[in-house]
């Protein structure tokens, strides 16, 4: 990466930069390469501690289903029962807003 990459960054970018924060953004890029190079470079394939997974899904599928629950057929009266406080059918909340 050179400095007319990042000046044709910053041009794509629409944002001005001083030759300083420009000169300081190419040394992030180039460190910021050299980890991905070095990420690139790591042998994983004689690394025990990484597990292969057999399994591609192990949670259960996500079916439709019906129920005669009265929860089930109003869940936000049901929500709303549980709550620690109540006012005229909505839940009560500490102001936090002035």
């Amino acid at each position: 990466m050179e400095l007319k990459d990042v000046e044709k960054l910053a041009e794509l970018a629409r944002i001005e930069m001083s030759s300083e924060e420009k000169a300081n953004m190419l040394k992030d890029f180039k460190s910021i390469l050299g980890y991905v190079d070095q990420i690139q470079s790591v042998d994983l394939s004689t690394n025990s501690s990484v597990e292969k997974l057999d399994k591609i899904n192990i949670f259960r599928e996500d079916v439709l289903s019906t129920s005669d629950s009265q929860e089930d057929k109003d869940p936000i009266n049901t929500f709303v029962s549980i709550a620690p406080q109540k006012q005229d059918g909505y839940i009560k909340v500490k102001k936090i807003l002035s």
